[in-house]
């Protein structure tokens, strides 16, 4: 009696149609569907909250090594592996112009150049040399401000804080909704760059090799082609023009920050690095000497009699422009 009533119920029980099967699996797909592209959305996120916090990191240990080396670091290599090169993170031509294997100079212009982050100079751990996606960082950095320091006197010569030549140094753009592009800056000594999530024309941290190069015509910008290593120093093609921002732009995923050198110094109060130039003096009763900010220029000779006590005297402002303290004799 139980296995026939138990019988009965099954042969009674109405299936499931396959318009009703097909719609349920349809549901279930956009649902799945939803939750991997949100999934990815938040993992991309973090990756891109990842590579800003390092950015910012790499940004304060430079301010530290310029606090205590008075000049910012060279690249080190692109090039290298973090798996295979015990040489991997480490700066190339320290103070001396970074000339050497893996870091590559600007054809369009000699003083900049193009590599890797240097940890090991900043006191970071390997991984602040990559983005969150597993590429390393792109250093651009105009070399005159990787010189050493220039005591003060009557010598000449590049350094963090002599260096004449602070407009149209690196020149950073943003390409509006229109298509138009704006400059945010054109006095920018140094960029530190992710090739974001797509990672077109990066350089991967685990081999040393490079990802294909993008097509987008504003991530092209960002990238160094071409690069050739059959000369001294190595170069590569590319300008002093790179792209923040590409409104409109589906592709474009880049993630940049700059600086200038009066970001530096407002930053980490590094004024004293910045000279005045003794060329710049045209009152003949002072000597032409270099000085750095704060310090003091005493004229040759003292006032004339009955002020014989005082002496006309300059001082080194915060714009690297004199200042008169005495003017005149009284």
């Amino acid at each position: 009696m139980i296995k026939t009533k138990i019988t009965k119920n099954l042969s009674g029980k109405k299936g499931y149609t396959l318009v009703e099967l097909s719609i349920a699996i349809l549901i279930i797909s956009l649902l799945m569907a939803g939750v991997f592209s949100m999934l990815t959305g938040s993992i991309n996120n973090s990756k891109a909250t990842l590579t800003s916090q390092r950015i910012s990191q790499i940004y304060k240990s430079m301010g530290t090594y310029l606090m205590v080396n008075k000049r910012l670091p060279c690249p080190a290599s692109i090039l290298t592996s973090k798996i295979e090169d015990v040489t991997y993170g480490q700066e190339i031509g320290a103070g001396t112009g970074c000339v050497g294997g893996g870091v590559y100079q600007s054809a369009a212009s000699a003083n900049l150049l193009f590599g890797g982050v240097p940890v090991v100079a900043l006191n970071l751990s390997s991984e602040y040399a990559e983005d969150g996606y597993g590429n390393k960082l792109n250093y651009f950095i105009d070399r005159r401000f990787t010189k050493n320091f220039i005591n003060p006197g009557s010598d000449t010569g590049d350094s963090f804080g002599t260096s004449d030549s602070i407009s149209n140094i690196i020149e950073i753009d943003e390409k509006q909704a229109n298509g138009a592009f704006s400059i945010l800056s054109n006095n920018v000594i140094f960029t530190l760059l992710s090739t974001g999530a797509n990672g077109l024309g990066g350089f991967d941290a685990e081999s040393g090799t490079r990802n294909p190069l993008s097509t987008e015509s504003e991530e092209a910008k960002n990238q160094p082609i071409t690069l050739n290593n059959a000369v001294s120093p190595p170069t590569a093609h590319f300008d002093n023009q790179f792209i923040m921002n590409s409104f409109g732009s589906d592709s474009f995923d880049d993630i940049l920050i700059y600086k200038t050198r009066i970001d530096f110094v407002n930053d980490f109060s590094a004024s004293n690095l910045i000279y005045c130039s003794g060329s710049a003096i045209t009152d003949a009763d002072f000597p032409q000497k270099n000085l750095y900010y704060g310090q003091y220029l005493y004229a040759s000779s003292a006032c004339v009699a009955p002020n014989q006590s005082l002496v006309k005297i300059i001082r080194c402002g915060f714009d690297g422009f004199w200042q008169y303290v005495l003017a005149s004799c009284p």
